[in-house]
């Protein structure tokens, strides 16, 4: 590999990469897609799990809210029948 391709880079910058960005050690090994793909992994990881527990959030909430729901109307119906009883 051509040592004039890429610019050299200073083991305190890959250091300060390395604390941001996954698999940057590659950008410091003369491999810039390895780093970005990994880059991209990372932010894709990222997003997906954002997104997915937002969905379960979502879905907890229907979940409670039909419980709650339910837990009324049951209350509405045992206090007719404590009427209807007394």
């Amino acid at each position: 590999m051509d040592k004039k391709q890429y610019p050299d880079t200073s083991p305190v910058l890959a250091f300060v990469m390395s604390l941001c960005i996954p698999s940057s050690g590659q950008y410091y090994n003369k491999q810039p897609l390895k780093a970005l793909a990994a880059l991209i992994s990372f932010i894709t990881g990222i997003f997906l799990l954002s997104y997915v527990g937002w969905l379960l959030w979502v879905i907890w909430s229907f979940i409670a809210a039909d419980a709650t729901l339910t837990s009324l109307h049951y209350r509405k119906e045992r206090r007719k029948a404590l009427k209807d009883f007394f």
